[in-house]
């Protein structure tokens, strides 16, 4: 039986997560589900939002960070986080092509978003465990030692997510039902 959680917002949630989902609130135009159950841990949804913002200043571009969030969504199998990434990243630009591809598990066909693609996905599954030839084909391919961190932060800031929608379960939104998936 699904356990049921709160979805708190500015006026019923636990003291520290109040101004944290005003912030959410004021930054999207509305709180999330995902983020309004993650309130019920006031110190969770901080730091979910602390590496959010981390995030925003790699110095991946913003398509480049949407599909680690994607790849990353995708591969861990998570139903809130998938359609989530995929309408925000269409509202930011992300080709429908790329957004579809990797919802698919099918190439890209930008070499350079490919490697990058395949690089988070592997870190995923290899559980951070890269081969030597894994490494040097992200780095011959555009990337930098710099950006293969930063792919690392990315990853585990969605996990943060992914981990909190797979024991909480939270409704989809109405903003992302269109980009159901699975």
């Amino acid at each position: 039986m699904k356990e049921v959680y709160t979805i708190f917002n500015e006026t019923n949630a636990p003291d520290g997560a109040r101004a944290l989902l005003s912030r959410v609130r004021n930054q999207y135009g509305f709180v999330p589900n995902s983020l309004a159950e993650m309130a019920v841990s006031p110190q969770t949804l901080e730091a979910y939002l602390v590496l959010e913002d981390l995030v925003s200043r790699t110095s991946l571009t913003e398509n480049e960070r949407m599909i680690v969030m994607l790849t990353a969504s995708c591969a861990n199998e998570c139903s809130y986080c998938v359609p989530e990434v995929s309408a925000t990243a269409r509202g930011h630009g992300l080709p429908d092509e790329v957004v579809s591809c990797i919802r698919n598990g099918t190439a890209l066909e930008n070499e350079k978003l490919e490697i990058l693609r395949c690089f988070t996905e592997k870190l995923i599954y290899k559980k951070g465990w890269e081969t030597d030839h894994d490494i040097q084909d992200f780095l011959t391919r555009g990337y930098t030692k710099r950006q293969m961190l930063e792919v690392v932060l990315l990853v585990s800031m969605k996990n943060i997510a992914i981990y909190c929608n797979h024991i909480m379960s939270p409704d989809l939104d109405e903003e992302f039902v269109s980009e159901r998936w699975h």
